[in-house]
């Protein structure tokens, strides 16, 4: 167990770390579940290894990013983060912080360029790819096309 411990801790040691992470990583070494169990159980018990902690540092992280909550929740998943989790921190980004996401998104496709149908339908259809709520989206771009006019002015 001090072997799967230690190269848990190497691992951690690099980045924070989800349970699963964790555990696929040790798996790949080659440990037995019964040492990754014992480790795992050891981690927690020192608080290194934290999954809700985790995903609220992730969340921070996606402030960052003009991700769409969809999005959000996709790379929380990737990330190997529990369910009631990504639920919690989707529940705390909100609404506002896919708006925002959006408008930032809407501006950088948008700066610099003539608007006209045809980019405005090529940046819907990226936006919806991107998962953004279409809800949202035609209000986005008239605030934004109202932003980027007054910048021109």
């Amino acid at each position: 167990m001090d072997d799967a411990y230690e190269k848990a801790l190497n691992y951690l040691s690099v980045k924070d770390r989800s349970q699963k992470q964790i555990t696929d990583y040790l798996i790949k070494c080659g440990f037995n579940d019964a040492q990754i169990d014992e480790c795992i159980e050891k981690l927690h018990e020192y608080n290194f290894l934290n999954d809700r902690v985790y995903a609220h540092n992730l969340m921070y992280k996606l402030k960052n990013k003009d991700y769409s909550l969809a999005m959000a929740e996709a790379y929380l998943k990737k990330e190997g983060i529990e369910e009631c989790s990504i639920e919690e921190v989707l529940r705390l980004l909100g609404d506002e912080y896919e708006i925002k996401s959006l408008n930032n998104f809407l501006l950088k496709e948008l700066r610099g360029k003539k608007i006209n149908n045809a980019l405005v339908n090529k940046v819907k259809s990226k936006a919806l790819r991107n998962g953004f709520r279409n809800f949202y989206l035609e209000d986005a771009l008239i605030d934004t096309a109202h932003k980027l006019t007054e910048e021109e002015l």
